[in-house]
């Protein structure tokens, strides 16, 4: 059993947001495929088509997205979803050793941190369900992709932070599309929608700025 962090980033191309946003969404692995088809399904039911068939005549449908959303939240309400967030400010400094960014840092010690409250033994039952935490990227530029897996990989493996984190979660990350076509799972970029009051356009993925970060457990069950 494990819990699947979609991650995704927005706001570093540092124009119209007030941050850079760095969220992940969580599902356990036995509502994935579930969630998946459905969100496939209300694609259909609201736009007549695949969100992932491409964005040009989506554009003046405000009403049909504001009703996507909508849906999308409930389906992961429904599910048992968790939403992380590190937030930074765009006047952050960056950092030139080349390790992992901090954002991306602070993001799993709150997802670690959920997954050893998820394992701790009920007290009713004495169960330990010790489930797993598996990290998948947003498919960036090939080699900014190489560069943010090596990053993370490191992390786990080197740091004596990053060893205690590994003890929770795999420290060999995915891609989106490893899993499936990168443009169908939109639920980070959603979050990061109104997690960091921007549009989706100013996302620009693959920034390697590390720095003073806010971060947020969000908690919730959207």
């Amino acid at each position: 059993m494990a819990w699947f962090l979609f991650i995704d980033e927005s706001g570093h191309d540092r124009k119209a947001s007030p941050y850079e946003v760095l969220a992940g969404v969580a599902v356990q692995d036995r509502f994935l495929w579930i969630l998946v088809n459905e969100l496939h399904e209300a694609e259909l039911a609201i736009f007549g088509r695949r969100y992932s068939a491409g964005n040009d005549e989506l554009k003046g449908l405000a009403l049909a997205k504001l009703k996507y959303v909508e849906t999308l939240f409930n389906l992961c309400k429904k599910y048992f979803c968790r939403v992380f967030a590190s937030v930074v400010e765009t006047s952050a400094p960056s950092t030139a050793s080349g390790g992992l960014r901090k954002d991306y840092a602070y993001l799993f010690e709150r997802f670690f941190y959920f997954l050893q409250d998820y394992n701790a033994p009920e007290p009713r039952s004495g169960s330990d369900r010790s489930e797993q935490g598996i990290i998948v990227f947003d498919e960036l530029e090939k080699t900014k992709s190489h560069l943010l897996i090596d990053q993370t990989h490191r992390y786990f493996k080197d740091t004596g932070t990053g060893r205690t984190r590994a003890a929770l979660i795999v420290r060999n990350p995915f891609s989106f599309t490893a899993i499936y076509d990168r443009r169908s799972n939109r639920r980070p970029r959603r979050i990061l929608y109104l997690v960091g009051l921007q549009d989706e356009s100013d996302v620009e993925a693959g920034s390697n700025r590390p720095g003073p970060v806010r971060s947020a457990n969000c908690g919730l069950t959207v």
